[in-house]
Order: C-alpha cells, then sequence, then structure tokens
C-alpha cells in the first residue's frame, strides 16, 4: 500500500476512534441509557431548527457568531422550555452559547 494512502488511512481511523471515545464518555455519563441521549440530542436539534433556523452548524460555534441575537436566544430558550421541558435559567445562557455546552449542561444540571 503506498505512504499516502496508509497515512490517510491512519488519519481517518484516528479521527473515528476519537469521535468514538467522545461519544463512549457521554454514554457512560448516562450509563445504560443511551436512548435518553439520542432524545435529548433530537430535542435540541430540532428546536435550534425550528427556533434559529440553523441545520448545519459546527457544535462548537457560538450562536452569536452564527448570526444570532439575544432576542433570537431568548426565544430559544423559550422553545426549549414550554416545547420540551428544558429549562435553561437567563444569566446561564450567555454562557451556554454553543450546542455543545448546552448539551453538557442539560447532562449535568
Amino acid at each position: 500500500m503506498p505512504i499516502k494512502k496508509m497515512l490517510d488511512k491512519s488519519r481517518k481511523e484516528t479521527t473515528r476512534s476519537s469521535k468514538m471515545r467522545d461519544l463512549g464518555v457521554i454514554f457512560f455519563a448516562l450509563g445504560s441509557n443511551t436512548s435518553t441521549l439520542l432524545s435529548l440530542e433530537d430535542k435540541l436539534k430540532n428546536a435550534i431548527k425550528d427556533t434559529l433556523n440553523l441545520i448545519n452548524f459546527d457544535r462548537d460555534t457560538s450562536f452569536y457568531n452564527l448570526g444570532k441575537d439575544s432576542l433570537d436566544i431568548v426565544e430559544f430558550t423559550i422553545e426549549l422550555r414550554d416545547k420540551y421541558g428544558i429549562n435553561i435559567p437567563d444569566n446561564k445562557f450567555n454562557e451556554i452559547d454553543t450546542y455543545n455546552k448546552l448539551l453538557n449542561y442539560i447532562l449535568n444540571n
């Protein structure tokens, strides 16, 4: 096998294993109830799609950097609370400005 193909294959495996490791940490934190995470992820993605009109986005990019303003964020928190029963205190959402931070906050509170 040519060296370039070996390096590409190695990079893909490394990326795949790091993603699996990250998922494994989340699944471990939830114990055997992995459907909770999938359900939560679906709820968050639906709320982001419906309220913030974002479909494809980087999970570590701030909602503000994705073109959303404070009114959008307030509507988003109301959507989370009313439709999905997820309550984020107003004083916390400025700190929780990315998808991953939001997911971690919900899982840990």
